[in-house]
């Protein structure tokens, strides 16, 4: 999975298990947090406090489990403990790249399933707020959606049949909208400045891409009008349109479609050879 900056903050987290050791001894000496005896009752503690909340003392343990108790059964939980710690407080690009860390040196774990939709949602959480509303949207930032969509594709994959399924899908629909959004507003720009063949190119980059989403017939629509209008490229319309009706029957386009494919097969001439007659 191509995720930006991964190994940089993965060794930053792999420090932190080191730098873990010290901020214990700063914590006993504070009275803020007192380990127990057993891995097990560090690790009991650490889930106590993420349930009640108080997520400094929840990371303090797990922390500890984690770098004292390496080979413990209770290091690889405490990891995944950790991603849930940041996400259960908003800090979505943190929880991200925690869960990232845990399958990294846990691949084949139980909960790996699990970790995979939890990136894909913190992910999904990061995204920009009003994401389409100018000043230009197709400038912010793409890249957690983009994350979001390749973690929540590679889950459905790997985990076909696990709980978080169809809570999955439905955010794979909204990513997948909403990258099809930002090329249309970007094949926008470009129409609104008259370049045409990149206008063009962008719609048809949509339906391409992103077939599955409310703006492929609308996207295909916009690139005939400009190969007929603005290109002066009748068959390439012709095309567009023929690929809308047959794919899109239902959409709130076909009526317009219809009427400008009759038009433009009624002005195109198509010249056919007669075939040679046998003697």
């Amino acid at each position: 999975m191509k995720m930006k900056n991964r190994h940089l903050v993965s060794l930053l987290l792999i420090a932190s298990i080191f730098w873990s050791g010290c901020s214990t001894l700063n914590a006993n000496l504070n009275g803020e947090v007192s380990y127990l005896d057993t891995v097990k009752q560090n690790f009991e503690a650490g889930e106590k406090a993420l349930a009640d909340k108080s997520y400094e003392e929840a990371i303090a343990y797990f922390e500890h489990v984690r770098s004292k108790y390496p080979y413990s059964i209770y290091a690889a939980l405490s990891d995944l403990r950790l991603a849930d710690a940041y996400f259960d407080q908003a800090k979505w690009l943190e929880a991200a790249d925690a869960y990232d860390f845990y399958l990294r040196f846990h691949p084949r774990h139980e909960k790996s399933g699990y970790a995979w939709f939890q990136i894909g949602k913190s992910y999904f959480n990061a995204q920009p707020e009003n994401l389409f509303i100018f000043p230009p949207s197709y400038l912010k930032d793409q890249t957690a959606t983009k994350e979001a969509l390749e973690a929540i594709d590679r889950y459905l994959v790997e985990y076909p049949t696990h709980e978080k399924v169809d809570e999955a899908k439905k955010m794979r629909i909204e990513l997948r909208l909403n990258l099809s959004l930002r090329d249309m507003k970007i094949a926008e720009y470009y129409a609104k400045r008259k370049r045409w063949p990149a206008a063009m190119s962008r719609y048809e980059r949509v339906a391409a891409l992103y077939p599955d989403t409310g703006c492929a017939p609308e996207s295909l629509f916009e690139a005939a009008k400009i190969a007929e209008h603005e290109l002066k490229r009748p068959q390439i319309a012709l095309s567009l349109l023929e690929k809308l009706l047959a794919q899109y029957a239902d959409s709130k386009f076909v009526s317009e479609a219809t009427k400008l494919k009759t038009r433009l097969a009624a002005a195109t001439e198509i010249v056919e050879e007669p075939e040679e007659e046998t003697k």
